[in-house]
């Protein structure tokens, strides 16, 4: 697909938009794309513009994908007497929606051209036999739709082997953070839009007099803030719906956080673009430090560095976080180190894949507190003085091991032996009785005294040697709880408040978090969504535990593995605030069209089995599902215990 293509279907009277869909649905052969638009007319992708509910508060709709027809639309535009129904699409293969796509997959198109991809859509899989039965796609089953009583709602990814397919985890995981949420709903758009199938990635379009905002005589565009709010206002517990695609989101990042995510090549690169193109557009809608909600800085040679995660490559990997953070950021010398300035409220931590099969990897061990602060400069002095008297014990314990080296050898011979030897020599040289050479004897005796004092001192230094052992392991930087202790001893400080473990991040499909309940504790739960190239689309999602967690990481970082490993810790104050959040009047707005519309996709799709949204009534789609699929339903993805 090129510029030129393009621009020769336009001429013909097409929108850039159907010149893009005709060219991807023939391979981009452009004989084959106009003879398609020619072909197939659709009267529902035209009139779609002029929906009532598609220009909701004079809001355009983008145009709807062909191929894909949604249960609104259908309502919208049949009437008892006709049904509309999508023209039938070449055999395609099934399209995700990523950065690299959005971005520039096209030698013709540049940066500035980001605009041409502005209206890609979620594409749902065709509906074809594999295997003796049809493909499963939760997008196109309205049962699916509705967000059960123990369900969390889930942000779909669109693609797998990208590191974007992490974003949706770590935003279900930050809008956990009252701090963040309260940021992000700060702005009040007069108007958040709607489409009946933004959930699927459609583009809800907004006028700039609602997305742009004036500062410092400057306009800026806060088009992603709003998308950001839209997708927060989902994961709302008063929202209805299941499940939403992160397509949406993707396709309103800024142009420049666009360019940059096709060069990353690791997720805390990835993560730095988000955190920033989100921190810029709420510095922009007037919140204060918003940097400083999802950023660390660091303080080197006097100068202040931001980051957002703490990036642990696979060999550096220890038993513990602590060492394995030890090794990241003191290295080998805490004295001259860079130190941790400031702490965000939320702390993500990733770990690189491990693919060398000659490293072992030894194994994580996950807690649920972690004490990040012991790397900021306020604990330096503390650390320091614990570094140095663990050296004094290890001279102290050097000292010790030299000196019973002394007692043991002596010029290559045991001096235990010798002397006992020397004593059972003694003890027949001197005789008895009348016979008995008192000078010998006398000298018996005190080599038999010397003996039981070298035996004596051995044992006083083995015992001191071990209690050595004992502090020198208590008093190491690698025992959180020893420089906490030392810390309040000195000057009197408190104890610094834990983070704690929120969110676990096994792969771009597979994650756990936890949510707080009306009780005040944490619930853990899994999901996980199959990739999108696969037979089916769906997810999954169940309560766990911390502890098959706990065992999960550990299994998979024992071994090789291919993706990154992400934590995520939150500060207990923050992740507890129980300060009320008010959604703006948009985002209640955009809650109550889209609960209602979602009631309407199950009233209008109430008299089929598989409840289709893809498809018209007239179909084949009124055939009962088949039990091998229903069974495969309802069936975990997986079993977390095993992973």
């Amino acid at each position: 697909m090129n510029q030129k293509d393009i621009d020769q279907i336009v001429e013909f009277g097409f929108s850039r938009e159907q010149a893009i869909e005709a060219l991807s649905q023939s391979n981009g052969d452009i004989n084959s794309a106009i003879d398609f638009l020619f072909r197939d007319t659709d009267p529902v992708a035209e009139s779609y513009g002029d929906s009532s509910n598609g220009d909701a508060k004079g809001v355009t709709s983008a145009p709807i994908e062909s191929g894909v027809i949604d249960d609104i639309i259908k309502q919208q535009h049949s009437t008892s007497e006709e049904q509309y129904s999508a023209p039938p699409l070449p055999p395609r293969s099934h399209a995700s929606v990523h950065v690299e796509d959005i971005r520039d997959n096209d030698s013709d198109v540049n940066d500035d051209d980001v605009s041409v991809f502005e209206d890609l859509e979620h594409s749902s899989l065709p509906h074809e036999e594999v295997e003796g039965r049809v493909p499963y796609n939760v997008y196109d089953d309205v049962r699916a739709y509705t967000r059960k009583a123990d369900e969390v709602p889930v942000i779909m990814p669109t693609s797998n082997g990208y590191y974007e397919s992490y974003l949706a985890a770590l935003l279900m995981i930050l809008h956990a953070v009252p701090g963040i949420k309260r940021a992000v709903f700060r702005h009040e758009f007069k108007d958040l839009g709607y489409s009946p199938r933004w959930f699927k990635g459609e583009v809800v379009e907004l006028p700039a007099e609602i997305t742009e905002v004036e500062v410092d005589g400057e306009k800026h565009d806060l088009r992603f803030l709003a998308e950001v709010q839209r997708i927060f206002t989902f994961l709302d517990d008063s929202a209805n719906r299941s499940f939403t695609s992160l397509a949406g989101l993707i396709k309103a990042l800024p142009k420049s956080a666009l360019g940059q995510f096709g060069y990353v090549d690791n997720l805390s690169d990835a993560y730095e673009i988000l955190y920033k193109a989100l921190s810029e557009q709420l510095t922009w809608a007037g919140v204060a430090n918003a940097q400083s909600l999802f950023a660390n800085t660091l303080l080197r040679n006097g100068e202040l560095y931001t980051f957002g995660m703490f990036h642990i490559e696979a060999e550096d990997l220890s038993r513990t976080l602590y060492k394995s953070l030890n090794e990241l950021i003191w290295n080998d010398s805490v004295e001259s180190s860079d130190c941790i300035n400031s702490l965000a409220d939320t702390i993500m931590i990733t770990v690189d894949p491990c693919t060398d099969d000659m490293f072992v990897p030894p194994g994580l061990e996950l807690f649920e507190e972690l004490y990040p602060q012991i790397y900021t400069n306020d604990f330096k002095n503390t650390v320091l003085s614990i570094e140095k008297k663990h050296e004094e014990l290890e001279k102290e314990r050097a000292s010790i091991n030299s000196e019973l080296l002394k007692l043991k050898t002596h010029k290559g011979m045991h001096i235990q032996s010798v002397l006992d030897h020397s004593l059972e020599f003694l003890q027949d040289e001197s005789g008895n009785g009348e016979y008995q050479d008192l000078k010998i004897a006398d000298v018996l005796d005190d080599v038999r005294q010397l003996s039981l004092t070298v035996q004596e001192r051995k044992e006083s230094l083995a015992e001191r040697s071990s209690q050595l052992i004992d502090e020198r392991r208590a008093m190491s930087i690698t025992n959180v709880d020893t420089i906490i202790e030392k810390y309040m001893e000195d000057d009197k400080h408190e104890k610094p408040e834990p983070y704690l473990l929120t969110g676990v991040i096994l792969r771009g499909n597979i994650y756990c978090c936890a949510t707080k309940t009306e009780d005040g504790v944490l619930q853990w739960r899994y999901v996980e969504h199959t990739p999108c190239d696969s037979p089916d689309t769906r997810f999954e999602t169940d309560e766990t535990q911390f502890d098959d967690i706990k065992q999960v990481v550990y299994s998979k970082t024992r071994n090789v593995w291919n993706d990154p490993l992400v934590l995520v810790f939150v500060k207990r104050s923050a992740i507890f605030d129980s300060t009320p959040i008010q959604l703006p009047n948009s985002s209640l707005e955009f809650l109550k069209l889209d609960n209602d519309e979602l009631d309407k996709s199950i009233e209008w799709n109430s008299d089929t089995d598989y409840m289709d949204s893809s498809s018209d009534e007239g179909g084949d789609d009124d055939e009962p599902q088949p039990q091998e699929d229903k069974q495969q339903n309802d069936q975990p993805l997986i079993d977390l215990t095993d992973k």
